[in-house]
């Protein structure tokens, strides 16, 4: 890609606007976040901040990010959101069916183990799920999903276990044996070639003798027939 491109903040907005894949859900969701977050401060009391990436304490590659993070200096109680803002009949059909972790899971396990990562990341001892569609008369379904001290030991199981591939291909001292290869291979390489050449040189000198041997024999006939 142009590097130009990348460098100059407009030109970059213009390539992100022509590849975004985002429907007209998707980008409903995105626009209505705010004022769901909004509403639930207003109906919590809690003041809300919002965040960008929290990396697990002890995973290298391993981080999330939630809608929402709340953080009470007395008391020190943590708690994240996850929002979702979709159409009206999904509204409806996880208000009626999302109440608790259970739910949740069977529901729409993608979005538990997403509430799930906020905790393992940010130490938060909730995830308030929030579901907000501004056309319905009471817009905004919460639902408090718990940390689950299992679902987190198997989580990280497999997290590690992609870490660990993460690691293997990015770690800087793996580069030393694939150059190593690297260079074993083109040294066979170069070998092969130098063998062709000298069969080939080999080859043209028996031309050559072929070509040479008729016309040393006539100058050694010559020589030793005498002068008349």
């Amino acid at each position: 890609m142009n590097p130009e491109i990348i460098n100059d903040d407009v030109e970059f907005e213009k390539y992100l606007h022509q590849v975004c894949v985002n429907t007209k859900a998707m980008q409903w969701g995105t626009d209505q976040e705010e004022n769901a977050r909004e509403l639930y401060e207003r109906l919590t009391g809690r003041h809300i901040v919002e965040t960008g990436s929290c990396k697990h304490p002890a995973i290298e590659h391993f981080a999330s990010s939630p809608d929402g993070y709340y953080y009470d200096e007395e008391t020190g109680e943590k708690g994240c959101l996850e929002i979702k803002c979709p159409i009206q009949s999904t509204f409806m059909k996880y208000k009626s069916e999302i109440h608790n972790n259970a739910s949740l899971l069977d529901v729409k396990f993608e979005y538990f183990y997403q509430c799930m990562a906020h905790m393992m990341c940010t130490g938060a001892q909730w995830t308030d799920f929030v579901i907000y569609n501004p056309f319905q008369s009471n817009p905004i379904h919460i639902v408090r999903i718990l940390p689950d001290e299992a679902v987190f030991a198997e989580m990280e199981k497999r997290i590690r276990v992609a870490d660990d591939i993460v690691k293997e291909l990015t770690a800087p001292e793996q580069t030393a044996p694939r150059r190593k290869r690297k260079q074993k291979i083109l040294r066979k390489q170069q070998m092969k070639r130098t063998v062709r050449q000298r069969e080939r040189q080999e080859a043209l000198q028996e031309v050559l003798q072929e070509v040479i041997r008729p016309a040393k024999a006539v100058e050694q006939h010559r020589e030793a027939v005498p002068e008349q």
